[in-house]
């Protein structure tokens, strides 16, 4: 390609990408196992040396771009953790340890007179036993996440709205109760108070950005109060719970909700030392409560877990009512699929 000298622009493109570690059902993290999944739907914008925006645009499916360049520039390629339109995005994530800065990554280019490609990757930071560098990653797999929610969302309904979203992450973000600006958020979650998305990033405590299914329950309770109806009274609860009704429909949805997002009824939160221990495995598509339990009370009563006042009854039957119902580990005939 010899780009167009008489214009003095070049077609400057090329791919960008997160590194990606999938998750171990015993093992946790499979940082062994690194891989570089596309950067979809996400803000990017051309500046030249000045720092001044000469066009934006939003990366593709497959995590390309493309801009026409000034020739022999140096210009900086930058990706926001943003989706939608460039000019007032849709979803931004943010460190709300500072200030609520939106993350990006960037790659300086020198052009010449030559259409040229440039591809680049966000890191993980991983070194051989912990985190060494930045985790440039981390941000992209939280933004890629919410992408796949939204893609089945419209694979329902094309002309959706979905309303503003700020996720706030940190590596500061730990399971302390405190001072949200400081990282102290207790645990990944939805507050319906200003309608944003909190997630666990503290090594070697818990970190959710790879933890693929709690990040797709969170957003699901930012989908049920913002485009249903929410009346969960929050609050603890466990599988093996008797629980408000409400609390049981709530925490179902957001698990089968995430086993839908990713067709796969193994939800996994992983947590401790190198982020190797399971904190919590489920199996959506089985009965995963069971059906009595003997509470320790002054009567050792037995009481009937299954039920509508049970988180895990509700998640199996959401699911069950999405999933194809041909497969050899599935235990039910039902198919009707997410719309």
């Amino acid at each position: 390609d010899t780009g167009n000298p008489s214009s003095g622009s070049v077609t400057l493109s090329g791919t960008v990408t997160y590194t990606y570690y999938s998750v171990n059902q015993t093992t946790g993290i499979a940082y062994n196992s690194p891989s570089e999944k596309p950067i979809r739907g996400a803000v990017v914008a051309l500046q030249n040396s000045s720092g001044t925006v000469l066009a934006t645009t939003n990366t593709s499916q497959t995590g390309s771009y493309s801009f026409s360049a000034p020739a022999n520039s140096t210009v900086r390629v930058v990706v926001k953790a943003a989706l939608g339109p460039p000019d007032s995005p849709r979803v931004t994530v943010v460190d709300n340890t500072n200030a609520g800065a939106l993350y990006a990554t960037y790659l300086d280019v020198t052009t010449g007179t030559a259409n040229l490609t440039s591809n680049f990757n966000a890191n993980s930071g991983w070194g051989s036993t912990s985190y060494t560098g930045e985790r440039a990653a981390a941000p992209f797999a939280v933004l890629d996440t919410i992408y796949q929610a939204e893609v089945l969302i419209k694979s329902a309904d094309p002309n959706v709205q979905l309303p503003a979203l700020v996720v706030n992450r940190s590596k500061n973000n730990k399971p302390t109760s405190g001072n949200k600006a400081l990282g102290e958020i207790t645990s990944s979650h939805y507050a319906p108070a200003d309608g944003s998305l909190y997630i666990l990033g503290s090594a070697d405590l818990d970190t959710d950005e790879y933890d693929t299914h709690v990040m797709a329950h969170e957003w699901g309770h930012y989908f049920e109060n913002k485009l249903g109806r929410s009346d969960t009274t929050g609050g603890s609860h466990s599988p093996e719970d008797i629980l408000d009704p409400r609390l049981a429909f709530g925490e179902a949805w957001g698990n089968a909700l995430s086993g839908m997002v990713f067709n796969d009824p193994i939800y996994i939160d992983t947590g401790g030392a190198s982020q190797a221990s399971i904190g919590l495995k489920l199996n959506l598509d089985t009965d995963s409560a069971p059906d009595t339990k003997t509470y320790t009370t002054t009567t050792n009563a037995t009481y009937l877990v299954d039920g509508f006042y049970s988180e895990a009854s509700v998640q199996e039957v959401l699911y069950d009512l999405f999933d194809s119902g041909t497969s050899t580990a599935d235990d039910d005939s039902l198919s009707l699929g997410f719309k």
